[in-house]
């Protein structure tokens, strides 16, 4: 959790077992670099200590995962994205149902809010719902592909520049 991967032209990278986590996959279809980083919280306010990795926090791991991607050739103006998880699996708070709290909610709104702050698009999305999921990205296609509990990998959507979305569901 919080980590982030980079592949350059060949191989797999995704999570397993992804609750109220969001998995942010980039890519850039001519370089052939895929980077994926597993999201545990929406904000790092409040929750930094020295052993903590920036990829666990949206407002952090959005800027890692774009200069990881520059890092090993991926040009930023290329880049296509996608994003798997944010479920609502546990709800704090209140109790009375007029405050949502639930963590996969706040990490959907804030991977919006940290996309729209830096003018970024999402080209396919699998995200909510009330099950735990899981996604890989093949980085020789820009294929990205989501499976949920009956653990049957089905296409998302193609990051190759087409930024086409298929049901995952």
């Amino acid at each position: 959790m919080g980590e982030m991967r980079v592949r350059v032209k060949t191989g797999k990278i995704g999570c397993h077992g992804l609750g109220s986590c969001i998995a942010v996959f980039s890519y850039d279809h001519i370089k052939r670099v895929g980077t994926v980083t597993h999201v545990v919280l929406p904000t790092s306010i409040g929750h930094r200590s020295p052993d903590q990795k920036d990829g666990k926090f949206m407002d952090k791991a959005i800027i890692q995962m774009l200069n990881e991607n520059s890092l090993h050739g991926g040009r930023i103006l290329s880049l296509q994205f996608a994003a798997v998880g944010g479920a609502n699996l546990f709800r704090f708070g209140l109790g009375n149902g007029t405050l949502d709290t639930s963590v996969g909610t706040r990490n959907a709104s804030a991977l919006t809010q940290e996309f729209a702050r830096r003018g970024l698009k999402l080209s396919g999305a699998n995200l909510g719902g009330d099950q735990a999921l899981s996604t890989y990205m093949c980085v020789e296609s820009g294929l990205v592909y989501v499976a949920t509990k009956s653990r049957e990998f089905k296409l998302l959507c193609d990051l190759k520049g087409v930024g086409y979305v298929k049901s995952a569901a």
